[in-house]
């Protein structure tokens, strides 16, 4: 769709492809491929792929991406997952735990930037990871979640916005 190309063109946006590709580096380089060749050629700036790939998988997509222009962003724990079953499928982890683990696999796999909300990184060991956040889910007032189970208000990213490389806002915000 070439409004698309709007968000870079006229506003100066990055054009975040939120593809959360969880497949082996070959699957993941057709994706990719298709997403940025002609005849779509979507100016993407970041993909996103499953930071529980590993860093092996994950070096081979880092390669893919950084050869093409596009940063590599880890997807952590999905934040359309309530916590609670979190904290059942990664063996009763705290939340923190489990993103601080997936961001040490990300940095490890050479990806340039980790997925999380901004609570996240109320905890030091997150903030300390030698690796930029991209917090998403930003909402002007929480109760905007939608289908969302973890957001981040406004409030809260003025807390921990030092900290903070990039936020990915709604396009529902931006208007037509």
């Amino acid at each position: 769709d070439p409004r698309h190309r709007r968000y870079r063109d006229e506003y100066g946006c990055d054009v975040f492809a939120d593809l959360k590709i969880c497949h082996g580096a070959d699957t993941g380089e057709r994706i990719v491929e298709r997403v940025i060749r002609p005849p779509s050629v979507l100016p993407v700036s970041q993909v996103t792929v499953m930071a529980g790939l590993g860093p092996t998988i994950l070096k081979k997509y880092a390669k893919l991406l950084h050869d093409r222009g596009i940063e590599a962003v880890a997807f952590t724990a999905h934040t359309k997952i309530p916590e609670a079953e979190a904290r059942r499928m990664y063996a009763g982890e705290s939340m923190d735990d489990v993103i601080y683990n997936l961001g040490s696999v990300a940095r490890e796999g050479e990806f340039d930037a980790i997925v999380l909300e901004a609570e996240r990184l109320k905890d030091p060991r997150i903030r300390g990871l030698p690796i930029k956040k991209l917090v998403t889910g930003i909402r002007l007032d929480k109760t905007d979640a939608g289908s969302q189970s973890r957001v981040t208000g406004l409030g809260e990213l003025s807390e921990v916005k030092d900290h903070v490389k990039y936020v990915v806002v709604s396009s529902k915000y931006l208007g037509p």
